[in-house]
């Protein structure tokens, strides 16, 4: 696997993982694949929670985004749809009944 660590500077160790998970709607088997290898080792519930977590940023983030290009890019591309697409997927993620285990773990 080649991950792109372009933005890792931000400090977040998942970064980049939560963009792959989220931009290829991983399934929680591709997950827990992508937290093995990521930490060369079985994930941890907390690994899990935090991917879970990090996944609605990266769904809020590329919301955000499509928002700002919609006004400034002269592209020819509904960025319209692109943000509601992760607006909706965040929306479903963050009501989740499991959202509030993930905060838990993820800080545990």
């Amino acid at each position: 696997m080649l991950v792109d660590w372009e933005y890792r500077r931000d400090g977040a160790p998942l970064l980049r993982s939560r963009n792959l998970a989220v931009n290829n709607e991983f399934d929680e088997a591709a997950e827990e694949r992508l937290l093995a290898a990521y930490f060369d080792e079985q994930p941890s519930p907390g690994h899990r929670a935090a991917l879970r977590l990090m996944r609605i940023m990266s769904d809020a983030r590329e919301a955000a985004w499509g928002v700002v290009q919609g006004v400034l890019s002269e592209l020819d591309f509904d960025f319209g749809a692109y943000a509601s697409k992760h607006f909706d997927r965040l929306e479903r993620a963050a009501r989740d009944p499991r959202f509030e285990e993930w905060l838990d773990a993820a800080a545990a």
